[in-house]
């Protein structure tokens, strides 16, 4: 890599260092190396293809929501459609998601609960081991009932951040503690994510 003594006040554009544009360094004395992305900042907005791919969870079960496969844009092919389901990070950093998950109409009382996990595999070796890094859930209320006509369509949302290495994979999974089996909704827009690099 070239150097360069830059005065102070000096402005410069790189354009690429060593053939590439990901990575910079600035020296200033001591040598302070630093990672940038100066284009393709990861970011995705995808659907789940409740149309042709409802997801039904039993009563007691966890399961993995997939088939992100209505995406109005992925940056880097991060989410990939059909049946993987999961998030992958092309780049270590914070990153933040934001999570829908709509179920079909159904009666709760006020001791069904329905939990969605986020679940990280971390590839990388960044900060903690494998597992879930995120909680949200949706509780009954004693009085929703289908006899009186109050049956709901059950939502959790959420959103975070959280810290990632490279190649980390993020999916999303819903534990079903209703006592009945509950459906994710049909169509599209009502069970959905979107996230990206912030930083």
């Amino acid at each position: 890599m070239a150097l360069a003594n830059l005065s102070n006040n000096s402005i410069i554009k790189v354009t690429t260092v060593g053939g590439s544009t990901a990575a910079i360094a600035v020296t200033g004395g001591t040598e302070q190396p630093f990672p940038k992305v100066f284009k393709n900042q990861p970011s995705f907005y995808a659907e789940h293809d409740g149309t042709n791919h409802q997801v039904t969870i039993a009563s007691g079960a966890t399961v993995k929501i997939n088939y992100w496969d209505l995406q109005d844009f992925d940056t880097l092919s991060s989410v990939p459609t059909g049946g993987s389901g999961f998030f992958k990070a092309p780049h270590f950093g914070i990153y933040q998601f934001n999570i829908q998950i709509m179920f079909s109409s159904m009666a709760l009382t006020g001791n069904d609960r329905i939990d969605m996990y986020v679940y990280r595999t971390n590839n990388s070796g960044v900060g903690n081991a494998t597992g879930y890094i995120h909680h949200e859930l949706f509780q009954g209320q004693s009085g929703w009932n289908g006899t009186s006509g109050a049956s709901i369509f059950p939502t959790i949302r959420t959103s975070f951040t959280y810290q990632l290495g490279e190649d980390d994979l993020i999916e999303v999974r819903v534990k079903n503690s209703t006592g009945v089996p509950i459906t994710t909704y049909g169509g599209s827009a009502y069970t959905k994510w979107s996230g990206g690099l912030m930083k």
